[in-house]
Formats: structure tokens, sequence, C-alpha cells
């Protein structure tokens, strides 16, 4: 029993780790879109 329970533990933290790399990702993606638009308007206005 306890191997079992071991093992969906171990299960559950890989799953919250990989939730929180796309979380991470989407952030990232969000503040490159951010930057580029930033930088766009900017150029557009010089």
């Amino acid at each position: 029993m306890d191997r079992v329970r071991k093992e969906s533990r171990d299960k559950n933290q890989e799953i919250r780790i990989k939730r929180k790399e796309l979380r991470s990702g989407k952030i990232l993606i969000k503040i490159l879109i951010l930057a580029v638009l930033y930088l766009d308007s900017h150029s557009l206005a010089s």
C-alpha cells in the first residue's frame, strides 16, 4: 500500500510541476507579445 501511495504522490508532483511550467510558459509568451507590441508602437511613433 505504501508504495502505491508514494507513486501516486510522485505522479501528482509531476503534474503540478508541469502545470507550473505551462503557466510560466504562458506568462513568458504574454511578455514577449507585449514587448513586441510595445516596440512596434514605439518604432511607428518615431
